[in-house]
């Protein structure tokens, strides 16, 4: 039995032993209200209890083994990204030293070089001796200096270039990893619109009322957001299931309440982000425009777009 079967099978059984005691909420099945029942009906309430609760151990216990797997997983994942780094810090040492024997390498060859020229011009004319002298040395300082300046540029760029791919993969990996949880929190969510606000409301049992009329039994957390107005219109609920899969089934059932009576003006929509709602917003806003300009077509909103074709004409039969 899965987590949806288990939480579904388990509210059937609340409402049933609830009717039985002739209790309206929870709360208020006490003692003397199980008093109310005979021995058999009792025994019956008892063992299916008993086996509910054995089912939610042993969902327990799969749910623990699991959380143990994840977590294993997270720190072989840690572990992977402990390697990496220090991967990259042996990779910048090794660049240093490549770095640094080039340098020394290129001056030894630039001055043996220099000096064998020094060589060769002072066997020639000792008349110049000193001006080659003088000549080769500002040459050898010139070079000296320019391999080594490139050089260090040479690596400061690497190391840096090596740092920034480094940052941007890391800030990269952290946005798309908490955008997805983000996006998967959202899944599990509905928004619904339209139900009527009390004081001291039970506001689980508005719901429930709502999801009976959609002919669906889903086990939800529910809670009202945004700021307490007037009065005059109530707040949206936030409905949190345990899986998206049930979220998307509500939604799909939701088109059910146009034709009720009772909850006709209680609408059931995604959980969207600020930027979806925005958007949302202003496909509204051009529905509503274009029913204005072409009245005798009909307008609507489909996959995020706005949708107009040819109203069907009326026959008379």
């Amino acid at each position: 039995m899965d987590t949806e079967d288990l939480l579904s099978k388990s509210s059937s059984w609340l409402g049933k032993a609830m009717k039985e005691l002739n209790c309206s909420t929870p709360n208020n099945v006490t003692a003397p209200c199980c008093r109310r029942l005979n021995k058999e009906e009792l025994v019956v309430l008892l063992s299916e209890a008993f086996h509910f609760v054995r089912f939610q151990n042993d969902r327990l216990r799969q749910t623990r083994s699991e959380l143990c797997t994840t977590q294993a997983e997270l720190v072989k994942s840690q572990k992977h990204v402990i390697v990496q780094q220090h991967e990259l810090i042996v990779s910048k040492d090794k660049l240093l030293e490549s770095v640094q024997s080039v340098v020394t390498n290129t001056v030894s060859e630039i001055v043996q070089a220099e000096i064998k020229t020094y060589s060769e011009v002072a066997r020639t004319t000792n008349e110049s001796v000193q001006t080659s002298k003088d000549t080769l040395l500002a040459s050898v300082q010139n070079v000296l200096t320019e391999t080594v300046q490139s050089g260090i540029k040479s690596y400061s760029e690497a190391v840096r270039s090596s740092d920034d791919a480094n940052q941007i993969s890391q800030d990269t990996l952290k946005y798309v990893v908490k955008a997805a949880v983000q996006e998967e929190d959202r899944g599990k969510n509905v928004m619904m619109f339209g139900v009527p606000e009390g004081e001291s409301e039970d506001l689980s049992l508005k719901v429930q009322e709502v999801f009976s009329e959609l002919g669906v039994k889903p086990s939800a957390d529910v809670c009202r957001v945004g700021k307490t107005g007037n009065g005059a219109r109530p707040r949206p609920v936030k409905v949190t299931f345990s899986c998206a899969t049930t979220a998307r089934h509500v939604l799909v059932q939701a088109r059910k309440l146009r034709d009720s009576a009772r909850f006709q003006n209680v609408f059931i929509r995604a959980d969207r982000t600020l930027e979806e709602r925005a958007a949302h917003k202003l496909l509204i806003e051009e529905v509503k425009r274009k029913r204005e300009e072409e009245p005798g077509k009909k307008h609507y909103i489909k996959g995020g777009t706005v949708v107009t074709e040819e109203k069907l004409a009326d026959t008379d039969t």
